[in-house]
């Protein structure tokens, strides 16, 4: 029996050293896990702050897009006023061109008309009609 409970003692000592050694593993185990949980704290309080930016930038995103197809109309609504003004300026600029030309026929016409003012101011000056070339010259004067 004293053998028995030396083997007992001697298990009872093992038994306890052993739980010592699980007691120190079961500190290190529980540190770890602190360790962990205030990471994860940590990690999870980043993702919060992370999760505000995210959302700040979808709406960033948004309000740009929104922006964007505004601005898309409104270049639509320009680029189409300018097209029509460029076919505006190009019907003006042929008008001119016709205007420029007809100018120019009108001013052949008057000067055709001016000449044969100053062949008849000289056969009128030759038959009696003085008055009526000075007439005729001031009429020139005036409208040159």
């Amino acid at each position: 029996m004293m053998k028995r409970i030396g083997e007992l003692k001697a298990d009872l000592a093992k038994m306890t050293a052993w739980g010592r050694g699980l007691e120190h593993d079961k500190r290190l185990l529980q540190e770890e896990n602190a360790r962990l949980k205030a990471e994860c704290q940590a990690r999870q309080a980043e993702n919060s702050v992370l999760a505000v930016e995210c959302d700040s930038l979808k709406a960033e995103v948004e309000r740009l897009t929104q922006l964007n197809a505004t601005i898309s109309l409104r270049y639509d609504a320009t680029k189409s006023m300018l097209d029509g003004c460029a076919k505006e300026i190009e019907e003006m600029e042929a008008e001119v061109e016709g205007l420029m030309a007809r100018i120019v026929e009108l001013d052949d016409i008057r000067n055709g008309l001016i000449k044969a003012g100053n062949v008849m101011a000289e056969r009128l000056m030759y038959q009696g009609y003085p008055k009526t070339v000075s007439a005729w010259e001031a009429a020139k004067k005036a409208n040159a």
